[in-house]
């Protein structure tokens, strides 16, 4: 994640007549407690601010100094500052802020008279398989929490919206396999799906078109090792992995699965393109033989798509958003990935958290905080269950929990939605310093490096006495020095202009900010001095610097600390702050898995109101943009996924499970709920810091600990030994069927059955067999699943033909599978038989 910002014109205010509130009345507030964008939008050499146009009104958040009343809305309509409305045509309204645009002049005398009145700072273009990180945060074991694997949470009925850049709606990844179960045709008759060579023979005439053969979609697995720099590629092959790839039908013939609006497909088309298959692997040996079957994906897991200007939704133009939107997909796609990605049926392969929940997202790469508070509003409205907010942002605010962002998110936490916020990345980047004043003066090195090139340097200044006044000297590394202005002006320095302001928080801590700009700036060692000339007490003052590059070390303090680098949002009172610990990687300076990221942000807050929550594992590989790689749109590809980003998803997915389990706990018992169950390990005890502590919070995410208050039990090895048989006996003058199965060594297992394969369950699990009736002579074929200790461990698909005449007791010879890999004697003839005539 990186800040950025978006250069500015000057803003020039046209008054064509003297409205009422041309001559505001004598100011009530001090000066310094309104925003300086209000108090300096007409001023020359602004800094890269939001996209302010010239003469128009200025995006707003407000709200009066109570509550709303008809004759606020009055106010506000006389001195023609607009309300923004939601689609309900209500002006959007979250936790009492509402976004406005309105004249500066206007506003400037609604912040004289107490209203909160903040301009709308542009959303951070910030951007940075769970089979380790699953078990790590025991969302694994929540999943599997009831006596079989369908009766623990599985986030059904329920949204997670993600504040973050876009998604690729297209990836398979992203579609419920719930668009029919299809026999394929083995047409070199070896009982093994090959792609290439078997298909579905569609129209029933017993042999392969070209379109009817179907394809290999490898899911590669791509990263670069972090010890040797060499890039890593898995899967990348021509063999059918049941756990990892897809299969596709080449409709068109060339040579590429097509989707999307410019193919001809839209939301109505299943999976948005070419048909495409999951393979049904059910007693996960790795290959598809006879008789297990494919599975077509179908609907999204995606309910929407919003951007501030546009709101996409399922069922109605999701498909036309790659090619409206087409600017930033993977850090959307892959936090999205660790969601919801991924398919329940069939079992198993990789895939999110979040079986069954939807995905709401925002990509805030195209709006400010005023039309994201529009977006949040309607939201709510489409009822969101838990929001995770992917971006992170340190220059610009109080960082005290007081500004917009934060007020929304605390609103959206009072009304029940529980509200996730990654701490960021900053912790070792040197953006952050901490220099103690002595007799009132202080100073800060900055170390501009050579290597790197900066159009602008954005410095802030924290303390938490309302009361300092600072005078402060810039020294170049070329020598020339200059006394700083905290007044809205500013004397070039070293080729470079400047611009500076102070501002006084509604929670009493004070920022100042200094920005320079220019085309290229000098490097080396810049030098900072103040002097507190309202005080000489001892005291500590906190700085801040951005230069667009983000969380690297290109421009850093040489007084850097990794304490109190939360960013906003996670410095929302009632946000679940998350830091990042290792999953199976390991980055430098000796870290090692299961130790906290170095660079994971930490706390206190600038006011020391507010630390870490809780600890998730980082370093899930996740789904990749189709468009960012090579023959993307038919090989899905899969990246590692790090930083506090990649733990952020693990906790928005365990509140979301709570969320199920406890429906009627409010937002900030749910945040309780994971506070109480996390776990503290050697790792968080090496640290030696207290808990709650500024870098683990309350300690690693135990998602199980936190739904039941207790550790999960062991998770049983898969595939198991599993064996499954159909019976058959006359009962009552009718010809009773009756699938069984057994696990080796574990009495307790329970199956259930699919008769007929056609992907529709026709029993429970359950420990007993599952009776059916049958005609004498039948073929019948059927899948089953085991589990034990509500887990899946294995499964069985066979075929299996009545007797001629059924017998007055079980006897059945030939009609038991082992594993699901054997069928009955004629079975696979029998079986092709069928195909052939369908």
């Amino acid at each position: 994640m990186r800040v950025g910002f978006i250069a500015v014109g000057l803003v020039v205010l046209g008054l064509a007549a003297a409205p009422a509130w041309a001559t505001p009345p004598a100011p009530t507030v001090d000066a310094e407690r309104i925003d300086p964008l209000l108090r300096y939008a007409d001023a020359p050499d602004l800094p890269p601010l939001p996209d302010l146009q010239p003469g128009a009104d200025l995006p707003v958040l407000l709200r009066p100094a109570g509550p709303w009343t008809d004759a606020h809305v009055a106010r506000l309509t006389a001195d023609r500052v607009v309300l923004r409305l939601n689609r309900s045509g209500e002006p959007a309204d979250v936790g009492g802020l509402r976004a406005a645009d309105g004249p500066r002049a206007a506003l400037l005398g609604l912040a004289d008279e107490g209203w909160y009145v903040r301009v709308a700072r542009p959303l951070d273009a910030a951007w940075a398989p769970t089979a380790v990180t699953g078990p790590l945060s025991e969302i694994d074991a929540v999943l599997a929490s009831g006596p079989s694997p369908v009766d623990g949470p599985l986030g059904e009925g329920l949204t997670v919206m993600d504040v973050d850049s876009s998604i690729d709606p297209f990836h398979p990844h992203f579609f419920r396999a719930d668009a029919g179960v299809k026999i394929w045709f083995d047409a070199d008759e070896d009982g093994l799906l090959t792609p290439g060579i078997d298909g579905l023979d569609r129209d029933g005439d017993g042999a392969l078109a070209a379109d009817e053969v179907l394809h290999l979609a490898n899911g590669r697995k791509l990263w670069t090792d972090p010890a040797s720099g060499v890039d890593q590629v898995v899967g990348d092959d021509a063999v059918l992995d049941p756990e990892r790839d897809w299969l596709w039908l080449d409709s068109n013939g060339n040579g590429v699965r097509d989707y999307g609006p410019e193919a001809g497909f839209d939301d109505d088309d299943p999976a948005f393109g070419e048909p495409i298959y999951v393979p049904d692997d059910v007693d996960g040996d790795g290959a598809i033989r006879v008789p297990e079957r494919i599975v077509r994906l179908g609907s999204s897991r995606i309910v929407a798509v919003a951007n501030g200007l546009r709101t996409y939704r399922r069922g109605e133009d999701l498909t036309d958003l790659y090619y409206v939107n087409g600017y930033r997909f993977d850090h959307g796609t892959a936090v999205g990935g660790v969601l919801v990605g991924g398919q329940l049926y069939p079992q198993p392969r990789p895939r999110g958290f979040l079986p069954e929940a939807d995905l709401y997202l925002f990509d805030r790469s195209f709006t400010d905080e005023a039309g994201q508070l529009v977006v949040l509003d309607e939201a709510m409205e489409d009822g969101v269950d838990v929001v995770l907010w992917e971006y992170g942002r340190w220059v610009g605010d109080h960082l005290d929990g007081g500004g917009p962002v934060e007020l929304a998110v605390d609103g959206m936490s009072a009304d029940g939605v529980a509200q996730v916020c990654p701490a960021g990345n900053l912790a070792t980047s040197g953006k952050h310093g901490v220099s103690e004043a002595v007799d009132g003066r202080f100073d800060f090195h900055i170390r501009f490096s050579p290597w790197s090139s900066y159009d602008y340097l954005w410095l802030d200044l924290h303390t938490d006495a309302p009361g300092a006044v600072l005078e402060c000297e810039l020294t170049a590394p070329t020598g020339e020095a200059l006394d700083l202005s905290f007044d809205g002006g500013g004397e070039p320095i070293a080729g470079m202009s400047t611009w500076g302001f102070s501002w006084i928080s509604e929670r009493d801590t004070k920022l100042w900010t200094i920005t320079l700009q220019s085309a290229t700036a000098e490097p080396g060692t810049w030098v900072l001095r103040c002097e507190d000339v309202g005080s000489e007490d001892d005291r500590t003052f906190h700085a801040f610097l951005s230069d667009g590059t983000g969380w690297s070390r290109a421009t850093r303090f040489l007084q850097e600390s990794d304490f109190s680098t939360l960013c906003l949002p996670s410095t929302a009172d009632s946000c679940i702050s998350v830091a990042a610990y290792g999953g199976d990687q390991a980055y430098w300076d000796g870290e090692q898995p299961g130790e906290r990221h170095l660079y994971s942000s930490m706390g206190p807050r600038m006011d020391g109101g507010k630390t870490i929550d809780v600890a998730a594992p980082a370093d899930p590989f996740v789904p990749a943009p189709l468009a960012d790689d090579e023959d993307g749109a038919t090989h899905p590809v899969y990246r590692r996924f790090s930083g506090t980003s990649g733990a952020g998803p693990h906790v928005a997915a365990a509140v979301v499970l709570l969320r199920e389990l406890y429906p009627d706990a409010t937002a900030d018992e749910l945040r309780q709920m994971v506070r109480d169950g996390a776990r503290i390990d050697a790792h968080v005890e090496a640290d030696g810091e207290p808990v709650p502590g500024d870098g683990w919070g309350y300690g690693k995410l135990s998602t199980h600990r936190s739904a039941f208050g207790g550790a999960p039990a062991p998770r049983p090895a898969y595939p198991l030994d599993v064996t499954a048989a159909v019976r058959a006996r006359a009962e009552d003058g009718v010809c009773v069927a009756r699938a069984i199965g057994s696990v080796a060594g574990r009495a307790d297992a329970r199956f259930r059955w699919d008769v007929g394969y056609d992907g529709a369950w026709d029993s429970e699990f359950a420990n007993a067999g599952h009776p059916f009736e049958v005609t004498p002579g039948e073929v019948v074929v059927l899948r089953g699943q085991a589990s034990v200790d509500g887990w899946w461990v294995g499964g069985a698909s066979l075929i299996w033909r009545a007797p001629d005449r059924c017998p007055s007791r079980y006897a059945c010879s030939g009609c038991a599978s082992t594993g699901g890999r054997s069928v009955a004697p004629l079975g696979l003839l029998i079986l092709l038989g069928i195909r052939r005539r369908r």
